[in-house]
């Protein structure tokens, strides 16, 4: 139950949640300061029209909520970009005994990615991550009503990868659900066969 984790943090920063971005920005902090333990290391990407790595991996959730603070919502979502880059080019190549983890915040309306949806699942199953997402689109929170099409994609995506989807209506909710991703993640279980 103490199992190292390899942890990107993906975060939306497109124009459909600029009026969630704060929501966003709170979210993880607050995850960086729940679940992140020493031996742990966790990056910050942010997706919109590109990909932009802010925080390569540390374990410092001080350096980790200090950048998200520069953080600003604007253009496209480029969601399934985001997933299929940090899973080729962080994850693929992580070693030994981690449990590797994207988590995404976004309302899971990609608008101008490159890739195509089952591309960027499939480069996360090779890397083998587990993916949970963090849907903005529920609650008056938030100010408005997000898609379901979005939560589909989002629905879709954590299942096909092993993880889950939360939908908090207000930011006293994530503290369950952190809690809930931070227990399934540090527990393993071996299965194993032998036959006569």
């Amino acid at each position: 139950s103490e199992l190292p984790l390899t942890i990107a943090f993906l975060i939306d920063t497109s124009a459909s949640v600029a009026n969630k971005l704060k929501f966003e920005q709170e979210a993880a902090s607050e995850f960086f300061f729940q679940v992140i333990r020493a031996r742990d290391k966790a990056l910050l990407l942010e997706f919109d029209t590109g990909v932009t790595l802010i925080q390569d991996f540390t374990n410092d959730p001080n350096m980790l909520s200090k950048q998200l603070k520069s953080l600003r919502a604007a253009g496209g979502t480029s969601l399934y970009d985001a997933l299929y880059l940090v899973s080729e080019e962080k994850l693929l190549w992580e070693q030994g005994e981690r449990r590797k983890t994207v988590i995404v915040i976004s309302d899971g309306e990609d608008t101008v990615s490159m890739v195509t949806f089952e591309d960027a699942l499939e480069m996360c199953q090779r890397a083998g991550v587990t993916i949970f997402a963090i849907s903005t689109n529920k609650g008056g929170h938030f100010g408005i009503k997000g898609s379901e099409e979005g939560d589909a994609v989002l629905e879709q995506l954590s299942s096909a990868a092993g993880g889950k989807v939360y939908y908090p209506a207000k930011l006293e909710d994530l503290g369950l659900a952190f809690k809930e991703i931070d227990q399934e993640l540090r527990s393993q279980y071996s299965l194993s066969y032998r036959p006569s």
